[in-house]
């Protein structure tokens, strides 16, 4: 049996799939999984070690996730709705708003448990504490997808600490240490690079993106080359290879440099948060040296199974991570698809060039049905951002690096931040012409017109693949994705007479959005930046690249709108005025197809049919001389009104 470890551990990864993300009770999955182990067993003759080996590794992967929610999950999620105090290490502080989250790993009425505990003050990573509050399950919500970000992270209680108190003790000193450099390095990036640039450097190499706005992320993402976030193989194979340069100078010998790289390449993985992708990339280099230490060659599937048993094994619910999955498509795209499709390009002058051009394009392709399903929006214009931008960005990573290696603060590393500023800056020019370009991106929105694609360019990706017709695959990508935007575009045509209106609430205050044309406008009933994230989902999955104004209070309450949202309103609208005349009770303002007046508690949204009248509290429809209460389950719904 050939490639072992890829039939074995990619198959436990399907196993932990079924049972983590399918909504079906075990012991169905277990007799349907049993069953077609054995019938397969019967009728494969000629496979049947194959069968074998893949049906008892399924069945493996949904036993462990079972196992892992009978006795980690279900334990901390029974403490929901009681008030306890914990006692445990702080495995994380990052602000939030005006206050802070705590990720607190520890011990709770017996029970081990990691909890967010929103506080008002931070605690020293790594610190022992003992912190008190009344913990809630986990959930998803409008605003944010609480439950399905955190469970990848073995996260799944939240509390607001009552009372916290510190013991004076510390957890790991090694990682404490190590938290406390990067800690460093994100001091001396900021305080040698200004302004976007320095927050995109953070990014890079310490994984917080804290210091890059919402708006200059989604430009990347809109790019599609948000996955430099992603701190992964990239960072590892230049972490290794500048330690590498140095082992050579003062270790002559084979062996303890590839134990002192290995040893580098696992603090580095504690360096980066002990991300999905940097954990995969760690995993398989680690392998790759084991495989020179003891003269075997690597394969990427079966490094990619040995790297899914060992990280699923530890927390099945990492299948569901947007890191991880994404993280593992790369590399199969890369070190599957890719190979075959530029083998008879070698040789040739351009060969690094096109080598680049089709493994983004490759990437684009695998990714594609998961971020159909996943994400807001898919990017056009990968292949070449990532073509034009992404090298930038690695040199600017690996120069950030020999910063810090010459000690960060010291005028040598203060004249290669300098560099490095450049480079990225740079980079985020071209990445505001890119994402400003209408064909940039198509909202995932339009699903019956995407899933046709994406079966397309994956039929031609296996084919071209093995035919070796590079070619052939670059010419039937760059066809489907112009016929996408195309189709797309003849769409968002066909509909712009019709005015729709999305309401965001939870009862107490309201936002909405009101489309026409390929335009929007933006109203505040009280909301403030609370929907920001919806509002940008919303956004990006209806292909919204223009916003004519935000309708708000006052100056404070529309600027989330306008620095954060990505397209920006080009005006504003304020109750109490401020840098314009007051949009005060009566006034209209005429969009063509609708118009918005202030009334003495809200807004009126009129077409030639109808009226919706927003306020803080309430949504009534007013149309064909009837009066609609819109609910609250209604305004998780588009509602639309024919001009």
């Amino acid at each position: 049996m050939k490639r072992k470890a890829a039939w074995c551990g990619l198959s436990f990864l399907t196993g932990t799939l079924l049972l983590c993300a399918l909504d079906v009770s075990f012991l169905s999955l277990v007799t349907a999984a049993a069953a077609l182990t054995v019938l397969a067993f019967l009728s494969l003759s000629e496979y049947r070690v194959y069968a074998a080996a893949v049906g008892i590794s399924v069945l493996c992967g949904i036993f462990c996730g079972r196992a892992y929610t009978l006795f980690h999950i279900r334990p901390a999620v029974e403490l929901s709705g009681e008030y306890i105090t914990l006692e445990g290490e702080v495995t994380a502080c990052r602000s939030y708003g005006s206050g802070y989250i705590l990720t607190v790993d520890g011990t709770a009425a017996d029970r081990r448990a990691t909890v967010n505990f929103i506080a008002s003050q931070p605690c020293e990573p790594y610190s022992i504490i003992r912190i008190s509050g009344k913990a809630e399950a986990l959930t998803d919500s409008g605003s944010f997808p609480s439950k399905s970000y955190y469970y990848p992270k073995g996260i799944y209680l939240q509390a607001a600490a009552e009372s916290i108190e510190e013991t004076g003790k510390y957890g790991s000193p090694l990682l404490r240490g190590i938290s406390r450099f990067r800690d460093f390095t994100e001091e001396c990036i900021m305080s040698s690079m200004e302004g976007e640039g320095a927050g995109l450097a953070a990014a890079l190499i310490c994984g917080d993106k804290t210091e890059l706005s919402q708006l200059s992320k989604t430009k990347l993402y809109r790019a599609g080359i948000g996955h430099i976030f992603a701190v992964s193989g990239t960072h590892v194979m230049i972490v290794a290879m500048l330690f590498g340069l140095l082992f050579r100078l003062f270790l002559p010998f084979w062996y303890p440099r590839i134990i002192g790289l290995d040893l580098i390449v696992l603090a580095y993985m504690a360096f980066g948060g002990f991300s999905p992708s940097i954990v995969r990339a760690g995993i398989m280099f680690s392998l790759l040296s084991c495989s020179e230490l003891f003269h075997r060659r690597t394969d990427v599937l079966s490094s990619l199974g040995v790297c899914a048993v060992v990280m699923c094994g530890m927390n099945p619910y990492i299948c569901l991570s947007e890191s991880f999955i994404c993280s593992f498509g790369a590399c199969i795209a890369i070190g599957v698809f890719t190979p075959p499709l530029t083998k008879k390009l070698r040789g040739k002058r351009l060969y690094p060039l096109y080598s680049v051009l089709i493994a983004s394009c490759t990437v684009t392709v695998v990714l594609m049905p998961y971020m159909i399903f996943k994400f807001s929006e898919i990017s056009l214009i990968s292949p070449i951002t990532n073509l034009l931008i992404v090298p930038l960005c690695t040199v600017a990573l690996s120069l950030t690096v020999l910063a810090m290696l010459l000690g960060g603060a010291t005028p040598p590393a203060q004249l290669i931040f300098k560099l490095a500023e450049l480079l990225l800056n740079a980079a985020l020019r071209l990445t505001d012409f890119f994402a400003g370009l209408s064909f940039s991106s198509i909202g995932c929105g339009l699903k019956w017109l995407l899933i046709p694609a994406a079966s397309l360019l994956a039929a031609a990706l296996v084919y071209t693949a093995l035919k070796h017709l590079p070619k052939m695959f670059a010419a039937v990508t760059a066809g489907v994705l112009v016929v996408v935007w195309g189709v797309q575009s003849v769409s968002s045509l066909l509909s712009r007479e019709t005015v729709r209106v999305k309401i965001f609430s939870t009862g107490q205050e309201r936002c909405a959005v009101v489309s026409y044309g390929g335009a929007c406008t933006l109203l505040d009933a009280g909301a403030g930046s609370k929907y920001i994230y919806s509002l940008q989902q919303y956004l990006s999955l209806n292909s919204l690249k223009q916003c004519s104004a935000v309708f708000a209070a006052s100056e404070k309450a529309a600027s989330p709108y306008l620095t954060e949202l990505y397209p920006a309103p080009r005006h504003a609208y304020l109750v109490y005025g401020g840098t314009d005349e007051p949009f005060t009770k009566g006034m209209t303002a005429d969009f063509g197809g609708y118009t918005v007046t202030r009334t003495e508690f809200g807004y009126d949204i009129s077409t030639s049919s109808g009226t919706l009248s927003l306020t803080r509290y309430s949504a009534r429809l007013y149309t064909d001389g009837e009066e609609y209460e819109v609910s609250a389950d209604e305004l998780s719904l588009e509602a639309a009104v024919r001009s």
